[in-house]
């Protein structure tokens, strides 16, 4: 995410090529000259949580490497890097080799290291390769190959990471994959759509889109209109202020905020934490530097933005990890000490949102999504009765069958009421809409719950670590969830 990335011209231990071969890099640019004709298409890529939602993956090819490779899908970061399976840190991490890949070229002049926090750095030399992403295949992208990494990022499960921020924040030189995409015509515009799911609610239906956004992920109405990006090399938006339950917390906002989809907390100044997690009837731990609200809160907080109130779904604030007295969870808003005049909006408040961002204009937009299935349907059967003509309102079940259905519901969140649940509200999708009309269903809905009732959070659960999580404390950096939160993806995973 925002990262206190500092590139430095060093000598590392980079002995990640074997045979190493020299070639030209010129302006960051990626040779995709050889990638091949075809009318520009928007892509979807799933999006899988890692942990309790830290952050998210997906998967991509590099060459003829016999493995796929999970990449940290990262909005606040501008750069693209995977380990070289030579690094003495890679441990089980997947790595790229000129031996398992022979057309890739290395250029060991070109060194380059990027600091995250006190406690992670990767460094390395630019590669080129084929990459495989998304169903589209980029010959001669251009990458940095980790031959020395250390700290917390050795210790989580992806294989490197894949930055969406702004260009002009990349510390390797290079366009990001949206802008490569563009410029080749494989996708018709840069622009990425984000849409982070929940692990509480199975998981899946996460995705970003390369192109144009996904409009069957969030209601189209709610669309803002282009917000600037006041966040130069970084994603932001100006948020003028909090609320808690629409009351409006006094002297917080007015500031700048990264939309941050690789950092799992939402981190401010700590004067700005205080605020908010007081109206979250909190208490503090003065040795971790940690708040701690009820693991059962149904208080709603939101932001204005854009002249907009955005809540966040009461489940999103409360971590798994408790403390005593019992009933008391992590905050997932905390203050971050070297934070003084910025927000960092993770994945606590993108969940709660779709984002757009548009490298061509340097504009974000934002748009709600659904909060129901129910909702959902209704507003698909809606727009499918107005745009029908009258006469087509003939018989609703038809050649109908749930064999060929389109339609593939996921499964209810517990603090759903039963009558919320996928299989009834399909038949009576079924009994009013005309059977014409069901193949124009989307493949799968968005995975979103509405706002839990109070008891939602009555048992509050601690998951299995094999780490113990390091207090902010100790971690100046405004990133200390980021790859910090790595930890929880090992056991997740196993």
């Amino acid at each position: 995410g925002l990262l206190a990335a500092v590139v430095v011209a060093l000598y590392a231990c980079d002995d990640a090529a074997a045979a190493p071969t020299a070639f030209p890099i010129i302006n960051g640019e990626s040779d995709n000259s050889t990638i091949a004709s075809r009318a520009p298409v928007s892509l979807r890529i799933p999006l899988t949580p890692v942990g309790e939602d830290l952050y998210y993956i997906a998967s991509a090819d590099i060459g003829t490497n016999p493995r796929p490779f999970n990449l940290v899908m990262d909005t606040g970061t501008s750069d693209f890097w995977v380990y070289a399976e030579a690094c003495p840190q890679r441990g089980r991490h997947n790595g790229v080799s000129p031996a398992a890949s022979p057309q890739m070229l290395v250029d060991p002049a070109s060194r380059w290291s990027i600091l995250y926090n006190e406690q992670s750095r990767a460094s390395g030399i630019m590669a080129r390769d084929t990459i495989h992403f998304g169903g589209v295949s980029v010959p001669g992208y251009l990458f940095g190959m980790a031959g020395s990494a250390s700290g917390i990022i050795t210790q989580s499960i992806e294989d490197g990471l894949l930055g969406f921020a702004p260009q002009r924040g990349s510390r390797m030189g290079i366009p990001s994959m949206a802008q490569v995409l563009a410029r080749n015509g494989v996708i018709p515009a840069p622009i990425t759509g984000w849409f982070l799911s929940r692990r509480r609610d199975g998981g899946r239906g996460g995705e970003l889109a390369l192109g144009t956004p996904n409009e069957a992920k969030f209601k189209v109405e709610t669309l803002t209109p282009p917000i600037p990006n006041i966040g130069g090399i970084y994603w932001s938006v100006p948020v003028t202020g909090a609320k808690i339950n629409g009351v409006p917390i006094p002297a917080v906002g007015n500031i700048a905020a990264v939309l941050d989809s690789a950092t799992t907390l939402i981190l401010m100044p700590h004067h700005d934490a205080t605020a908010i997690n007081q109206q979250l009837r909190a208490i503090y731990d003065a040795t971790t530097e940690n708040f701690y609200i009820p693991c059962n809160t149904n208080l709603q907080v939101s932001f204005t933005i854009d002249n907009q109130d955005w809540a966040i779904d009461p489940r999103d604030l409360v971590a798994t990890r408790r403390m005593r007295p019992d009933g008391y969870c992590q905050s997932n808003i905390q203050g971050a000490s070297d934070l003084s005049n910025t927000w960092m909006l993770g994945a606590t408040f993108m969940k709660n949102v779709y984002a757009v961002m548009n490298y061509d204009t340097d504009e974000i937009q934002l748009a709600r999504i659904y909060c129901t299935v129910k909702e959902y349907l209704d507003e698909w059967k809606n727009g499918v009765m107005r745009e029908l003509p009258k006469s087509s309102t003939g018989d609703a079940t038809g050649s109908y069958s749930p064999e060929t259905a389109t339609m593939h519901p996921t499964a209810s969140s517990p603090t759903h009421p039963a009558s919320l649940s996928p299989p009834p509200l399909l038949r009576l999708a079924l009994l009013l809409v005309p059977a014409s009309a069901l193949a124009r269903l989307p493949p799968s809905l968005p995975q979103c719950t509405r706002i839990p009732s109070a008891h939602a959070h009555a048992h509050c659960h601690m998951h299995a670590h094999r780490w113990r999580p390091t207090p902010l404390s100790s971690l100046p950096n405004q990133h200390a969830e980021k790859t910090k939160d790595a930890r929880d993806g090992t056991a997740a995973a196993a």
